[in-house]
């Protein structure tokens, strides 16, 4: 029963394959209640929108902060601000194993960097940025730079692949708070990534390329840049109050004039 937690209370010691401890949430809500027990997989109660964010400040506070590369720089002040979302709004930040809400430990975001090699075809993939809510701006750019630079640990031989995939059914992996594709990675003024059940991610977020656009302010009509940034979620662990609360936040955090390290 989602109700009660005796049954699976056992998961709340497993370490998952990261030796992360997973707690069982507490005052689950009606509605949520309902959406676990009505929709099986991330694929059927997905939730799209569209979140729109005033740039002009992002872009200020890298220049100030000597930042030249302000594709990854926004990526990054994006990341800050949705990691420290998640870490205002802990009951957001969880995951589902076996039909059972649980809270994830710490808030850790995927970045879906765009590979480019002679030798594959492009394609985004992710970089997990571990306690990403704990990251000032300059430790992030550069944890994001080697990330970038990584290739992804690939279980070798049967054995390996069976012991990863037998940790993940029994020990739930925590995967990520979020993933945040790179500013402008996709070619396309409107995109929408579906959201991959295996990753046990809640909410995928694909920034578009900034762009200056008329505004009006006070009733004047004049320019400011903005980034749009487009989310899929799962309802099943994101309602439409939680939604509300982590755009609130980010919204405040990205387009803060203060510095890059407020949290």
């Amino acid at each position: 029963m989602i109700g009660s937690s005796a049954p699976l209370a056992w998961l709340a010691v497993l370490p998952s394959a990261r030796s992360v401890r997973l707690l069982p949430a507490s005052h689950v809500s009606s509605f949520r209640r309902i959406a676990i027990g009505s929709w099986r997989t991330a694929a059927d109660p997905t939730v799209y929108g569209t979140l729109t964010l005033r740039a002009e400040a992002a872009r200020e506070r890298l220049r100030a902060a000597g930042i030249a590369d302000e594709t990854r720089g926004l990526t990054a002040l994006l990341v800050m601000a949705v990691a420290r979302a998640f870490a205002r709004l802990p009951e957001a930040n969880a995951l589902l194993h076996w039909n059972r809400l649980l809270l994830r430990p710490t808030v850790d975001v995927s970045v879906l960097v765009p590979i480019r090699r002679v030798d594959t075809p492009p394609r985004l993939e992710p970089r997990l940025l571990a306690e990403a809510d704990q990251l000032e701006l300059p430790e992030l750019l550069r944890t994001l730079e080697v990330a970038a630079g990584a290739a992804p640990a690939v279980p070798r031989g049967l054995a390996a692949r069976v012991g990863a995939w037998m940790a993940g059914w029994f020990r739930p992996e925590p995967g990520a708070s979020a993933w945040v594709a790179e500013v402008g990675a996709l070619p396309f003024d409107t995109a929408y990534l579906p959201l991959p059940p295996g990753a046990k991610v809640p909410l995928v977020l694909v920034p578009g390329a900034p762009s200056e656009v008329p505004v009006v302010e006070a009733g004047v009509v004049g320019s400011g840049w903005v980034l749009p940034v487009f989310a899929s979620f799962d309802h099943r662990l994101l309602d439409g109050w939680h939604a509300a609360q982590l755009a609130t936040e980010i919204r405040a955090r990205f387009e803060s004039s203060g510095p890059a390290t407020q949290r």
